[in-house]
């Protein structure tokens, strides 16, 4: 539902959607969206804000672990990776997640990109 949500909202302009499979069928134990430019954290707050939580699993990429500091990386040698680690942010999903929660997570989102519409403007 979040992808028919998002996509009818025009949200998914403003973020990335989890690819999908054709051939595979996805029961979302993470819904990740990546934010891009540097918005992550301030979406983050303003889900926060409105009472909707929202969470970044993976904030620091595993090659910048302290764990893996013997292994040698190259600083800037997994652009992606890091760049994956600003952006993700994960929305609320569960079983028991109803659709008039989801349709208020969708509407604090839209909330957030018009109130940076109007600022801008």
């Amino acid at each position: 539902r979040y992808r028919d949500m998002l996509q009818a909202a025009d949200l998914h302009k403003h973020f990335t959607l989890p690819t999908l499979d054709p051939n595979a069928y996805h029961v979302w134990n993470q819904y990740s969206i990546r934010v891009p430019d540097g918005q992550r954290d301030a979406l983050r707050e303003h889900l926060a804000s409105h009472g909707v939580g929202s969470e970044i699993y993976y904030p620091v990429p595993m090659h910048q672990q302290e764990c893996f500091a013997h292994v040698t990386v190259k600083p800037g040698s997994l652009p992606e990776t890091e760049r994956a680690a600003a952006e993700i942010l994960n929305l609320p999903i569960f079983p028991e997640l109803e659709e008039s929660e989801q349709e208020r997570v969708v509407s604090v989102l839209r909330g957030f990109y018009e109130g940076r519409q109007k600022a801008a403007a």
